[in-house]
């Protein structure tokens, strides 16, 4: 196994683990709400566009070769941006409680 299929399957991990943690909470904030205030708080295509190009940043550096130190700077930004995505969203739904 080469360093950068592990820093590529270490990185996928975090991604999930982070949407499945901050899905699960949401979820749980989101039950509080009224049905008026869940449509005002979809998420709009920028919300999930965060998602997708999160996932092209972690999955770049498997279908191009780079050097060790970029596909951790690359993944570490996917996996910040991702984060701070969904705690605005949790913010933004204890904000509305």
């Amino acid at each position: 196994m080469t360093v950068q299929f592990i820093i590529f399957a270490s990185s996928l991990f975090l991604y999930l683990l982070i949407l499945a943690l901050y899905a699960v909470k949401i979820t749980r904030a989101k039950k509080t709400l009224s049905e008026e205030e869940k449509k005002a708080l979809r998420g709009g295509k920028k919300f999930y566009a965060v998602f997708v190009f999160s996932l092209i940043l972690i999955i770049l550096p498997i279908l191009i070769y780079f050097e060790t130190f970029v596909m951790i700077v690359l993944c570490a930004c996917a996996l910040i941006g991702e984060y701070i995505v969904l705690k605005d969203m949790l913010d933004t739904i204890k904000q509305k409680c």
